[in-house]
């Protein structure tokens, strides 16, 4: 840790210190040891930090151009509160669009409306086009929230993997037939990922969201609308998530019990049990029970290595 030179005076005189970390990048693991009196034994509790940094064109991974990016935007009844901000959500998400990408924007509610027949380059005609479309569209919710009918037919019937597909869904997490979305999803073993949105309000159902981002590979983002100074950061953070490409599988942790001096994996007593999307330079935090444990390793296969 160091502390901050400077500092401030409040009004009332008192002292304001900023410290922050000095090596914020560094893996950590924390331990706690606890006496659980009722087996006479002690047990220990670790977490632990990584922030994984990879050179994708170490691993002969092509660089994502040319990436696919399908934004899905909710218009159901349930987000009648918050359709204003779902539209400057929205503009914002075309605004800062890569430059060399395919987009397309398809809202749905009971049934789905899209602006291209299939995806068309980022460009200025298109962009003038993708902000007329948005404007109309969310003037107004669309009905149920029946995004599994939208999904089968954008992700089940698409099966070309040399392409990057991704999707960004901006919605409130309330979704028809959730379960049944799932058992797809969980299935599902291309690479097509879902980043999932929310706008950080009390009525949003992140669980949902988060769920269908990790059984795809990808990462739940909240935009908190009382804080919409940094929406352009986090959809600038968010595209650069999505120009990674998908090619980083079986991610594990591999924990150090050192009372048997080897490794192993703890998926039964690590939280949470699997890790399912990694990205370069984000952080990855995971918890486990494993006694005489002071160190861990972050794996995974990136393009067979």
């Amino acid at each position: 840790m160091k502390n901050i030179n400077s500092y401030s005076e409040t009004d009332d005189n008192s002292l304001l210190i900023a410290i922050k970390i000095a090596t914020i990048h560094m893996p950590r693991m924390l331990v706690e040891d606890y006496f659980d009196p009722e087996y006479n034994r002690m047990t220990r509790a670790c977490m632990v930090s990584f922030y994984p940094e990879f050179n994708i064109e170490d691993f002969e991974i092509k660089s994502a151009k040319n990436t696919i990016i399908n934004i899905l935007i909710d218009c159901s009844n349930s987000m009648r509160e918050n359709l204003n901000l779902v539209r400057k959500l929205s503009l914002f998400m075309i605004k800062y669009l890569p430059n060399d990408c395919f987009f397309n924007i398809i809202t749905f509610g009971t049934d789905s409306y899209e602006l291209f027949p299939y995806e068309y380059k980022n460009n200025e005609a298109n962009l003038k086009k993708a902000l007329i479309f948005i404007l109309n569209q969310t003037a107004q919710t669309k009905g149920n929230t029946n995004i599994l009918s939208l999904l089968k037919e954008k992700i089940l019937l698409r099966q070309d993997s040399s392409k990057n597909l991704n999707y960004i869904l901006i919605s409130d997490g309330y979704i028809n037939n959730s379960f049944e979305l799932f058992n797809i999803l969980s299935k599902e073993s291309n690479f097509n990922r879902i980043f999932t949105c929310n706008l950080g309000t009390k009525s949003v159902n992140s669980h949902f969201l988060k769920l269908i981002s990790r059984l795809t590979g990808a990462s739940c983002e909240s935009f908190d609308s009382k804080y919409q100074s940094n929406w352009k950061e986090k959809i600038i953070d968010l595209y650069d998530k999505i120009s990674q490409p998908p090619a980083i599988k079986d991610i594990r942790i591999e924990w150090q019990n050192l009372k048997e001096e080897k490794y192993e994996t703890f998926e039964n007593l690590q939280a949470p049990s699997k890790l399912t999307a990694l990205f370069n330079g984000r952080r990855v935090v995971a918890y486990a029970f494993i006694d005489n444990c002071l160190q861990a390793t972050l794996k995974a296969n990136i393009n067979g290595y």
